[in-house]
C-alpha cells in the first residue's frame, strides 16, 4: 500500500506493474519414443521498477528426474535436458558443478544476467531443451498412454512470477 502498487482492498494502485514474457516455441514429439524436443527464444520485458541481476526459472519436468522431491510416486524419465542457454547472445553455463552462471535445484533453476536488466528493459533468452514423456494415463499433467494419445502440461521451461508482494516466485 505504501509503495502504491496496491490499495488497501488489494486491487491494483496508482503504481501497479507487471512483468510482460513473450515466448517464441518451437517444439516435437517422436511419440515411438516419447522424447520431445523443443527450442524457444524469450523476450522478458522489466517493467518492475528493480534492476534483475537474475532471473528464475519453472522446470516442471524436473519432477520426473531421479531424487526429485515429489508427495507422490511418478515415474522417473531423467526429467529435463538443457542443452543450451543464451542470454542476449551470451551463452550460460549449464554444468550442474559450476554453479558460477546457472543453479538447477530440483523443479527451478537460476539464471544469472551477463549484465542487470534495468526498469524498462528487455532481455533475450533462448533455451533449448529435451525430455522424455511419461508413460502412462495416471501420471500429473503428463503422460503417453499410447504411441497416438498424450497429454502434455508444463512442458518447456517457463520463467517463473516476479511480482511486488514477494520478488521471484522460487517455490517448486
Amino acid at each position: 500500500v505504501e509503495a502504491g502498487t496496491r490499495t488497501l482492498t488489494g486491487a491494483p494502485g496508482g503504481a501497479y506493474w507487471q512483468q510482460r514474457v513473450d515466448y517464441d516455441i518451437r517444439a516435437t514429439v517422436d511419440p515411438a519414443s516419447r522424447l520431445l524436443t523443443g527450442s524457444e527464444t524469450i523476450t522478458y520485458h522489466n517493467n518492475s521498477p528493480d534492476t534483475l541481476g537474475d532471473v528464475f526459472f519453472h522446470l516442471y519436468q524436473n519432477l520426473f528426474a531421479e531424487g526429485a522431491v515429489r508427495t507422490r510416486f511418478v515415474p522417473i524419465t531423467g526429467g529435463m535436458t538443457l542443452e543450451r542457454l543464451e542470454v542476449d547472445g551470451v551463452p550460460r553455463e549449464l554444468d550442474p558443478e559450476d554453479r558460477s552462471e546457472t543453479v538447477i535445484n530440483g523443479t527451478t533453476m537460476i539464471v544469472k544476467l551477463p549484465a542487470p536488466l534495468a526498469p524498462g528493459g528487455t532481455a533475450t533468452i533462448e533455451v533449448d531443451w529435451s525430455f522424455r514423456i511419461p508413460e502412462g494415463d495416471a501420471v500429473p499433467r503428463m503422460g503417453m498412454v499410447d504411441s497416438t494419445t498424450g497429454q502434455i502440461a508444463q512442458w518447456y521451461p517457463q520463467i517463473a512470477t516476479y511480482d511486488d508482494l514477494r520478488g521471484w516466485d522460487t517455490r517448486p
